[in-house]
């Protein structure tokens, strides 16, 4: 049998994009993830290769949804204070500003990415897709998912921003690390 390799390039692809939606297997959780997003953020938590990525980038083009893309894979070794910094930097830089001021806490990051949210998509209904958090350490998952959600508390409390959706993939489950305290995050993100 002749089997011609772009065309097993095409079924078995790592990344999606328009190309290879023919070869895409629509599975439930798509249905889930579109039907969520429409009214929540969603976290999609799972093992590495289960198609997580996949799912969400496919969903996001399919459906015309305006996002942007923030891949922290390339910050692998640095702290979660330093993975939320470079949320920062990857939205100033998307949205023009090349040279952000290095915040000195979690406090400041967060004001300063409120603030560039509110300054460019208020009242905008736009994408924030934060994947490949690469923290391996449960307890530095933790301190991520704690001010990540402090964060997202913090959006959901500014008018004008409740159309600014996080959409997050990554493989630890970050529910265990919602304290009591933070339960209103179910409010406007759900958990795949």
């Amino acid at each position: 049998m002749d089997v011609c390799q772009e065309e097993v390039n095409n079924v078995l692809f790592d990344f999606y994009d328009q190309n290879k939606e023919k070869f895409y297997l629509e599975r439930s959780k798509d249905t889930d993830f579109i039907g969520f997003l429409n009214q929540f953020g969603v976290w999609i938590h799972g093992p590495s290769g289960c198609g997580k990525s996949n799912l969400i980038a496919r969903n996001l083009v399919k459906n015309n949804l305006d996002f942007i893309q923030i891949d922290l894979s390339p910050c692998i070794g640095q702290t979660p204070e330093e993975l939320i910094n470079e949320i920062l930097y990857s939205l100033s830089e998307r949205i023009g500003d090349t040279n952000p001021s290095k915040p000195s806490t979690f406090n400041e990051c967060s004001k300063k990415i409120i603030a560039l949210l509110e300054e460019n998509f208020r009242d905008k209904e736009i994408i924030i897709f934060i994947e490949e958090i690469p923290l391996g350490k449960d307890a530095d998952f933790k301190i991520f998912a704690e001010k990540l959600f402090s964060l997202l508390t913090s959006k959901n409390l500014k008018q004008g921003l409740e159309k600014v959706k996080f959409v997050l993939s990554c493989i630890h489950n970050p529910t265990k690390y919602i304290n009591d305290f933070q339960k209103k995050i179910y409010q406007q993100i759900t958990f795949l």
